[in-house]
């Protein structure tokens, strides 16, 4: 094998590593969060009227239901999507 070959092998080899790492490390990071850390951010009300003691909201989607997905902000700095 001439010397191109091997520099293009081994550049496609590092790159195709380096891609299957990064899913790995992705899922191991993952896997580590548990199944509830996804859901701590969000705040889902079971009826409505319910009072949200905050000092900023930004409605950024309005789903075909009529519920919302909003980020509050509270006067402690905490910001929060709903």
């Amino acid at each position: 094998m001439s010397t191109k070959v091997k520099f293009i092998l081994t550049y496609f080899g590092g790159f195709v590593t380096g891609v299957i790492f990064i899913f790995a490390l992705g899922m191991i990071i993952n896997a580590s969060q548990g199944k509830d850390s996804v859901k701590r951010d969000v705040v889902l009300f079971e009826n409505p009227q319910q009072a949200i003691g905050a000092d900023e909201i930004e409605v950024f989607q309005v789903l075909p239901d009529g519920s919302a997905l909003a980020t509050v902000q509270y006067s402690d700095g905490e910001i929060m999507t709903m």
